[in-house]
């Protein structure tokens, strides 16, 4: 059997001290992870941005030094699968230099599996960016055949009875 000896003040001091340290140890553990992760981007992507998200590829959030939150498109993956940007713009890659920020064409081939292609001509490749690079992607394109805009100039197809000298 253990003998019992009386708590004294020494001993109280060094058993709040010990707590003290304890309660320091978890709270900066906490701060470096405890509790369920929170997933900032979610915001952006289920919240009110969320649209941005399924048809820009701007699922990431940031926010700013002035308190508002961006959406950016970060992340190669939400680039490939948005509806607008990619399928429709041909805008399927992450943009590493000028806007990182946002989508962009990265190859030809973005431009001509895009609807965009199809229905304005957007079928050739220049500067990140989809548009007509020859008469051809105009005279291909249901902008052609629909409103007439067969002619190409300067990365545009155009109507040329309604073209302006």
């Amino acid at each position: 059997m253990m003998a019992s000896h009386p708590i004294t003040s020494r001993d109280g001091a060094m058993i709040r001290v010990l707590l003290s340290v304890g309660f320091l140890v978890v709270l900066v553990s906490c701060v470096q992870g405890c509790g369920p992760k929170v997933d900032k981007d979610k915001v952006c992507r289920e919240g009110r941005y969320g649209e941005a998200c399924l048809e820009y590829g701007r699922c990431v959030r940031s926010d700013s030094t002035m308190g508002g939150t961006y959406c950016n498109a970060f992340n190669a993956d939400d680039c490939r699968t948005s509806t607008i940007a990619c399928k429709e713009q041909g805008r399927c890659g992450k943009a590493k230099k000028d806007n990182p920020s946002e989508c962009v064409a990265l190859s030809e081939e973005d431009c001509t599996n895009s609807t965009g292609c199809k229905l304005k001509g957007a079928c050739g490749f220049k500067d990140n960016v989809c548009q007509p690079t020859k008469s051809k992607h105009c005279r291909e394109s249901e902008a052609c055949t629909k409103e007439f805009e067969c002619h190409y100039n300067d990365g545009s197809c155009y109507n040329h009875t309604m073209r302006k000298n």
